[in-house]
């Protein structure tokens, strides 16, 4: 074929692709009204329709994996495809795995959010000392962006080469806030305006930042550990109580009918159990609240 023809070919496929996405998108705003701002914390220069669009294609191509990988292993055991379960099993992981790249970056806003929590104790210690020792707020500020406080570095670089651009400091870390992220970072650059804007002692509004942030991480603990003793439960009942009753009644009831042992269920109880158990680890991993010590 010719290459032009191709090129005009695949533009124009994308076009409609991306036009369709613009108005499956324009329909399902409000349930995804999230999406466009969580692309915007993440400065990704992709608008809400582009990477529907995109979310769309690699849906499908994972999906296409996972059908190929499973028709594949039943072939080998079996010689049969299993061309019915096959599609069934295409109609399933598709829409999950739309519906995941859609929330993805919802989940890696969270994941965001904690790490900023996690180092803005650190990074608010090194501030009141530096402020302690005689440094000016701007310096300590250059020193924190400067250092090894992750997102927190990276959010007062953006401050500081702006106050380097001729904007004043409250207008700075006002544009900082309105990046969006973390409540606890909008909270603290808040109260730092304040103390700019009033000629506070800076020192001792430091301070109290640091005891408020400790204590509410404090907190989150707390609830975090009353939250996986109802997930260690839930746990233990599906690794154990419902496998060992599951496995218990269908020996029961075959010997009473003189049925001959299948191990196909005992195969696929086992499969499901496991399954479940590696979705309530990782729950509980990813729930864990990253906080500083």
């Amino acid at each position: 074929m010719n290459p032009k023809i191709s090129y005009f070919i695949f533009y124009g496929l994308s076009n409609y692709f991306r036009g369709l996405s613009s108005f499956i998108y324009s329909i399902i705003q409000p349930l995804f009204i999230f999406l466009e701002n969580d692309l915007k914390v993440l400065e990704y220069n992709l608008a809400p329709d582009q990477y529907l669009c995109e979310s769309k294609i690699h849906a499908f191509i994972y999906s296409f994996l996972v059908v190929f990988v499973f028709s594949l292993i039943f072939y080998i055991y079996s010689g049969d495809y299993y061309l019915y379960e096959s599609l069934v099993l295409l109609l399933i992981t598709y829409p999950l795995l739309f519906i995941f790249f859609i929330v993805y970056p919802k989940i890696l806003v969270k994941k965001r959010i904690e790490l900023i929590e996690r180092d803005l104790v650190y990074a608010l210690k090194d501030l009141n000392v530096q402020v302690n020792s005689g440094v000016s707020l701007f310096k300590a500020m250059k020193n924190i962006a400067n250092g090894n406080y992750g997102f927190v570095s990276i959010e007062f670089n953006k401050v500081v080469l702006d106050v380097d651009a001729g904007v004043p400091m409250d207008s700075a870390l006002s544009r900082m806030m309105a990046r969006g992220g973390s409540s606890y970072i909008n909270k603290t650059i808040w109260q730092i305006i304040a103390v700019i804007k009033s000629g506070s002692n800076i020192e001792a509004a430091l301070s109290s930042m640091v005891h408020s942030l400790k204590r509410d991480q404090q907190e989150k603990i707390a609830n975090h550990i009353q939250e996986v003793n109802l997930w260690v439960l839930l746990y233990l009942i599906f690794a154990v109580t419902i496998p060992s009753i599951i496995a218990t009644v269908t020996t029961v009831a075959l010997s009473i009918g003189g049925v001959a042992m299948n191990t196909t269920p005992f195969i696929f109880v086992i499969i499901v159990s496991c399954l479940i158990q590696v979705v309530i680890i990782q729950y509980i991993k990813i729930k864990r609240p990253l906080v500083s010590w």
